[in-house]
């Protein structure tokens, strides 16, 4: 697999958020990840992430993406084994090591 990939998330049929993601040689980039706000905090964006982490393993590749630094998404990366490897001006660049 390789190129950029955007996905519509659903839950019950009906769109709450999307994915863009990028496979180099190197690595898969999450550009975007994105729930909406009245569908957050209901386990939507965790399904979906162990999803798409599932899907990726088969790459053997590390996973990299840039998170604001006041959002809350910052703890859900954390939890699915994302780490700190820098920092822009308003992001922090985290990296997930293939299993």
């Amino acid at each position: 697999m390789a190129g950029e990939d955007a996905q519509i998330i659903l839950k019950d049929a009906r769109p709450v958020g999307f994915v863009m993601s990028r496979i180099d040689a190197a690595e898969i980039t999450l550009l975007q990840f994105y729930i909406m706000p009245e569908h957050q905090g209901r386990g939507i964006g965790s399904a979906a992430l162990d999803l798409l982490l599932r899907h990726w393993v088969g790459e053997h590749k590390p996973v990299t993406l840039g998170v604001l630094r006041n959002n809350p998404a910052q703890r859900l990366y954390e939890r699915f084994g994302f780490r700190p490897v820098g920092q822009t001006p308003m992001k922090l660049l985290m990296r997930r090591e293939p299993d």
